[in-house]
């Protein structure tokens, strides 16, 4: 997908600098969705959270649907800290579908929010190379 590979406009090329990360807003919608499920993420939502005007959260993702990509990746993230693989692919990839479900369980909105996509951002193509590597 071509949000993976367009730079958010942290390092404007003139201009003033921008006072957000997508990192940052991303992380802030993660929190709202935690907090309050799936539905109360709005774009005007994250952007109050933030502090931000809601049109200025449109040049960090152009829709809730680039939003929701983020999201899922970011919490991807936390799969990728698996560690080590054993050698022994059974109990590896055993260890790897007991982590992948717990992980699917944590944040109750992941579960509803994956099926209806396919995000493959960098956090979760490094959690597919670890299981294909077991």
């Amino acid at each position: 997908r071509e949000l993976w590979l367009t730079p958010a406009p942290d390092r404007p090329r003139r201009g003033r600098r921008p006072a957000f990360s997508r990192e940052a807003i991303t992380v802030a919608a993660v929190a709202l969705a935690d907090a309050e499920g799936i539905d109360a993420v709005t774009m005007r939502r994250v952007a109050a959270e933030v502090g931000a005007g809601v049109m200025s959260l449109y040049s960090y993702a152009p829709d809730k649907e680039t939003l929701l990509d983020l999201m899922i990746d970011h919490v991807n993230g936390e799969l990728s800290e698996s560690g080590p693989l054993t050698g022994e692919w059974r109990a590896d990839l055993k260890a790897i579908g007991h982590l992948q479900r717990d992980h699917m369980l944590r944040p109750p909105w992941l579960a509803t929010a994956v099926p209806a996509r396919r995000t493959l951002g960098p956090r979760t193509l490094a959690f597919l190379e670890h299981a294909l590597a077991a």
